[in-house]
């Protein structure tokens, strides 16, 4: 490869160290690349390869812009000001050390993992879409039919693939669908994290063929591959940045015979600790904490620039929907249901109740309620009325809609956020960012289902009142009904929507109550789904977690909106 040209990513001088504790809980530096010395140039395919844990994740986590060079954890020297880790794009030197990652670099740069983290959720053509969508120049109309054609040919994939969902996918089509997915993309520098793991000997070598067909097709200006595999990807790659056990790193252009790694790559790592005194510690847990906000408030502003793009509207959109039908339309017939048993259960017992007997000055022994009911029969219904819709329904309600919707959002975005899975950070390289994409969705879809499904169960539960008041009790008719426990709640039409749906004394505060409760669902079952998972468990504690928080939240605000509404 020619090297007259400038180098288009130059790191040198750039020591990387991870910050770990030992037995007796001290601080402790791992050195893991020591005065990294090492270039590609335009229209090369760069292999790096290395022991496990040597730090090419951390090399391409740091150039993707998923870590800070100031990430907890993490020691960068020379000082981040220093231009040691630079890319050339377009004629500008972008520095990737600063702490607030380039804004020049979005779309540009483009990753396939070795888990793929393709979109279940999503078809296959869906998948296409979306990265097409958030592409810098995406392809419209006829261009982009005639492109998808193409890729099922050059793919060698089933012409009837892209409405196919993802799960129902061989290994090997899976794969290739997400050569398509980046393609779709069209980044000017591409990753490929292990492309071939998993695939039998025949597929993989078909995946090299692709990653050579795709760098020389699409112009690229940079391919970087990131494997084990060497043996396949040596016959097609221009230079090789190899990573010994002994953290040493080497620039071959061109790559070393075969034998030359295989000896290396099966030797252990050498782990090489330093003592890390406890003012440089304190030193880097401050600058950590200090970047934390700043790097906050950039991913924040520049979530919020990408969501108010039209092509983001549209996927924001299509998720909404799906979510608010899974969530809470299809939750409205268990509400239906629960809601008539729940007013057909506690009317029953109100108006039945055995409050014991007394005994006459004859001696005769008569039940309490034969005089209580009777008397307040009245009273007692139209009390249970107001009961049930300001307290017991939205209670009820909002703790149903925790259980079901709250566990099934947090089980959702924990698998999203699964480590293994890479479907987290796969939209953040499409352009995405997942927190500002799905929070605004979560948290309309539990208010207004909180405030929609208490009301529905409300009138279900109204309607098992009604039923059991009339098939239990002689002294209630229908017209006694209406004139206690349904006039009692002083119904009027909701004028402006529908008519005839009502509205009831105290609709103000159920709004409130319902509204507070779904923020509050939705928050706590965001903030536990969004955690890393690592393994089943974290996904089993992250479920029960957001159970308890939910539960205990929805007590509280009810205990307190309840106590002003009384005061």
């Amino acid at each position: 490869m020619n090297e007259t040209y400038a180098p288009i990513l130059r790191i040198h001088g750039l020591h990387i160290e991870t910050i770990k504790q030992d037995a007796t809980g001290a601080p402790r530096a791992e050195k893991l690349l020591h005065n990294l010395e090492v270039s590609a140039y335009p229209k090369e395919i760069v292999l790096l390869l290395g022991p496990s844990g040597s730090g090419k994740s951390l090399l391409t986590n740091l150039l993707l812009g998923f870590l800070s060079p100031l990430e907890r954890g993490i020691v960068i020297s020379p000082a981040v000001s220093s231009s040691c880790f630079e890319l050339n794009l377009d004629g500008q030197i972008i520095n990737l050390l600063n702490p607030i990652y380039p804004k020049t670099l979005e779309a540009k740069i483009g990753v396939m993992f070795q888990s793929l983290g393709l979109f279940d959720d999503l078809t296959v053509e869906e998948n296409w879409s979306f990265a097409n969508d958030q592409s810098l120049e995406p392809r419209q109309g006829l261009a982009w039919s005639a492109w998808k054609r193409e890729m099922i040919t050059k793919l060698d994939l089933p012409p009837n693939i892209l409405s196919c969902n993802i799960n129902k996918l061989s290994g090997g089509q899976k794969q290739r669908v997400a050569f398509g997915r980046l393609l779709a993309f069209r980044p000017k520098i591409m990753i490929f994290d292990e492309p071939t793991s998993s695939l039998d000997i025949s597929t993989a070598q078909q995946v090299v063929s692709l990653v050579q067909q795709t760098h020389e097709q699409n112009q690229n200006i940079l391919t970087l591959v990131i494997t084990h595999d060497y043996e396949n990807f040596l016959r097609i790659c221009h230079r090789v940045w190899f990573i010994s056990h002994t953290q040493e790193v080497q620039n071959h252009a061109p790559a070393k015979p075969l034998p030359y790694y295989a000896e290396d790559l099966c030797t252990q790592r050498t782990p090489n600790f330093r003592e890390l005194s406890q003012d440089e510690f304190l030193q880097h847990e401050a600058r950590s904490a200090d970047a934390l906000w700043n790097t906050a408030l950039s991913r924040l502003l520049r979530g919020i620039s990408k969501a108010l793009r039209p092509q983001s509207y549209v996927w924001w959109w299509k998720f909404f929907t799906v979510m608010f039908k899974l969530l809470v339309i299809r939750a409205s017939p268990y509400m239906l249901i629960t809601g008539f048993f729940l007013g057909l259960v506690a009317t029953y017992f109100s108006l039945n109740l055995d409050l014991g007997s007394v005994r006459l000055y004859t001696g005769t022994a008569v039940k309490v309620e034969r005089f209580l009911v009777p008397t307040f029969f009245r009273e007692m219904l139209s009390g249970f009325g107001i009961v049930m819709f300001r307290a017991l329904i939205p209670l009820f309600t909002c703790i149903f809609i925790a259980a079901r919707s709250g566990t099934a959002i947090t089980a959702y975005l924990s698998s999203m956020r699964d480590s293994e899975r890479r479907q987290w950070d796969a939209m953040r390289n499409l352009g995405i960012e997942p927190y500002l994409f799905f929070l605004p969705q979560i948290l309309i879809c539990f208010v207004l289902g909180c405030w929609i499904l208490s009301y529905i169960a409300f009138l279900s539960s109204a309607l098992g009142s009604l039923f059991i008041a009339l098939a239990t009790n002689p002294l209630c008719t229908w017209y006694t009904w209406i004139e206690t426990f349904w006039m009692h709640l002083h119904p009027e039409p909701l004028l402006g929507l529908i008519g005839f749906i009502p509205i009831f004394e105290g609709f103000g505060m159920f709004t409130l109550k319902t509204t507070v409760a779904g923020f509050a669902i939705a928050m706590v079952s965001f903030l536990w789904g969004v955690k890393i998972r690592k393994t089943s468990m974290d996904t089993l504690r992250h479920l029960i977690s957001a159970n308890i928080w939910n539960m205990l939240a929805i007590l509280i605000i009810f205990f307190v909106l309840l106590i002003l509404e009384l005061a």
